[in-house]
């Protein structure tokens, strides 16, 4: 009997800040069942630049014999003909509801993660212009490998583990190691992978996801999807590719959902993230595949520790204004200089409170005491209007419940002890209109 030809795929997790942050690992399999899989450090390039990191990455999968590379970052940018679509970046975007956006050429959502965006899609061109290198720009693929060569395409792998039913793995410093091990356990029974479980970096687990949409386009164990747009070439205002696609493994209608950080991260999942805002039009969440994500979470935490220091310490308690939150974390004067807009209450509120689920998730709650009252506070607990009142909508989500009541909530931060951090500096709490009312009646 012909024993199945073996296809070989060399996942690669993108980053742009030091090369030792690049995942490495790689995937075989045939048509029938998966053969090995191997992780390895990332042999740093020489040099800080996207075409020596495709050179490192081309010396690597032809030394392996790889039929295909996958990245998870951006291949190319939005299209500026597509003016209507909804969304504000590319088509794949949209539908994988990626936190970060690439905008048409030379932009992207939020604005400080240009650097990582710029390294990604100058690294697919860059592997582009080598011989025998082909994207993947048709499903399914209509061969095994390119002559000389092999294919090049793009992932998500947080799409790919809701496609497996299987709660994405959070972001690496919302991850201890003890986290990494459990959710590659989690997917090694699912896809029920060649044991043993190696011992893996969350880098290199990311790349382990990402081989898995190559594999199954190469005719592997699973079935390939695409998300979004075929990608096509313009020449204004230089020569660069625009939209293509995402590749991604279909769900099965029967899996039910695994969550493995059950008992590991500080505070549940989203399921499936499905009762999350639609963030999919937001201009300020950073992507979880840059290095953008966890500087953001990292200094969210700080923040939240000095917050609560703050409330459990001062005579007044602190907050800060929705806005000023976003550009704090930043580290811009204001929130338009991170989405290139004003905040605006309607779709704002609730992407922003997605946004410290995350910072709350790394950092666990913390213990607020003041008045004789405690709750458990998140970094949510602190972020206010600007008339330092927690609005009503903060209360009815389903999709991030606190514990603690609105009653509790006012007994720890009574209405004369809350202040709020602006860009225009520290406000204290306005009365209500009934407070008002009350202070113009005259003394009996």
């Amino acid at each position: 009997m012909t024993e199945p030809s073996i296809r070989r795929v060399l996942g690669i997790d993108v980053a742009s800040r030091s090369w030792k942050d690049v995942g490495v690992a790689v995937v075989e399999s045939t048509t029938s069942g998966w053969r090995r899989v191997t992780v390895d450090e990332f042999s740093e390039p020489t040099g800080r630049t996207a075409q020596s990191l495709a050179d490192a990455i081309d010396a690597l999968a032809r030394r392996l014999e790889c039929d295909a590379v996958i990245l998870d970052g951006p291949q190319g940018w939005r299209d500026p003909a597509a003016a209507d679509r909804p969304g504000v970046g590319r088509a794949c975007e949209y539908s994988t509801r990626t936190q970060g956006k690439v905008g048409v050429f030379g932009s992207c959502y939020p604005r400080p993660q240009l650097s990582w965006v710029q390294v990604s899609t100058d690294t697919f061109a860059a592997l582009l212009r080598k011989q025998g290198v082909a994207l993947a720009n048709a499903a399914p693929l209509p061969y095994a490998r390119p002559p000389g060569g092999y294919w090049v395409m793009e992932c998500f792998p947080t799409q790919t583990w809701r496609s497996l039913a299987i709660r994405p793995l959070p972001g690496k410093s919302r991850t201890a190691s003890a986290g990494v091990e459990v959710w590659a356990r989690a997917l090694w029974r699912c896809l029920q992978l060649p044991p043993p479980v190696p011992p893996l970096s969350h880098d290199q687990l990311q790349a382990v996801v990402a081989c898995l949409p190559a594999a199954a386009a190469l005719g592997g164990p699973l079935r390939p999807r695409v998300h979004g747009e075929a990608a096509r070439s313009v020449s204004l205002p230089v020569d660069h590719s625009i939209e293509g696609y995402i590749w991604d493994v279909e769900r099965e209608s029967t899996a039910e959902w695994v969550d493995p950080g059950a008992g590991v991260v500080t505070e549940p999942g989203l399921r499936d993230e499905e009762d999350a805002p639609d963030a999919r039009s937001c201009t300020f969440l950073p992507d979880e595949r840059s290095d953008l994500f966890d500087d953001l979470v990292a200094k969210g935490a700080l923040l939240f520790e000095e917050l609560v220091e703050v409330a459990n310490h001062g005579a007044m308690a602190e907050g800060i204004d929705y806005a000023y939150f976003v550009a704090t974390l930043y580290g811009e004067p204001s929130f338009r200089d991170v989405a290139e807009r004003n905040f605006q209450n309607a779709t704002d509120v609730n992407t922003t409170l997605l946004l410290a689920q995350r910072i709350t998730e790394a950092a666990g709650r913390r213990c607020v005491s003041r008045n004789g009252c405690s709750i458990d506070a998140g970094m949510d607990t602190f972020i206010w209007n600007q008339d330092a009142n927690r609005p009503e909508n903060a209360w009815r989500n389903t999709w991030m419940p606190v514990p603690y009541s609105r009653a509790e909530w006012l007994a720890v931060f009574p209405d004369d002890q809350r202040a709020v951090r602006t860009k225009d500096g520290l406000q204290r709490q306005r009365p209500t209109r009934s407070r008002r009312a009350k202070r113009k009646q005259p003394v009996q």
